[in-house]
């Protein structure tokens, strides 16, 4: 149900057609509001990660290559929990696969040294005994995400302008990932 296919969908809609809004980070090949050439972000991909991509004729065709090998294998997105697959996938896509290797962990109990950013044997076991606890932690990881993002506008106050497509974001993933897991 949760397979790539299916997530890359809900993340390239999502994502949406090309951007080219200065004061976003990720629009330039530098990383930051100003450093090297405006290209913008089209279906989840990004100037910032992508600097030698040509972002405003990209095919949603190669948006997805990229996606499944960049993130999807890379963060090893089949071994995580159905339910946070889709939240998982996304965060990495939005906010970088070490962020959502930490917030699954955070879902799975990790405290301190635990949270390392890794998917290893510890991350796997806890993953495996989450059983029935898994709708939980749905919940606590879009808590977690939305806990960041308002960090993000606390730190940064002038990145307010993105708060409710971030806010808007978690809910529609935190639906979706709801609904097909009960159904």
């Amino acid at each position: 149900m949760f397979n790539f296919n299916y997530c890359a969908q809900i993340v390239c809609d999502i994502e949406g057609g090309l951007t080219l809004d200065p004061d976003d980070n990720g629009n330039w090949t530098g990383g930051e509001k100003g450093k090297g050439v405006l290209k913008g972000t089209k279906h989840g991909i990004s100037a910032a990660t992508y600097p030698n991509e040509d972002i405003p004729n990209m095919t949603r065709e190669r948006a997805e290559f990229l996606l499944h090998r960049d993130y999807w294998i890379m963060y090893s997105c089949d071994e995580i929990p159905e339910p946070i697959r889709l939240h998982y996938f996304d965060v990495a896509v939005n906010s970088g696969g070490i962020r959502a290797i930490y917030l699954l962990q955070k879902a799975c109990g990790f405290k301190g040294v635990d949270v390392d950013g890794l998917i290893g044997n510890k991350t796997r076991a806890a993953m495996k005994k989450l059983g029935d606890k898994k709708l939980g932690a749905i919940k606590i990881y879009a808590r977690m995400r939305t806990d960041w993002y308002r960090d993000i506008v606390k730190s940064k106050p002038a990145q307010v302008k993105y708060l409710g497509g971030w806010l808007g974001r978690v809910l529609d993933i935190t639906f979706e990932s709801l609904y097909l897991y009960i159904k």
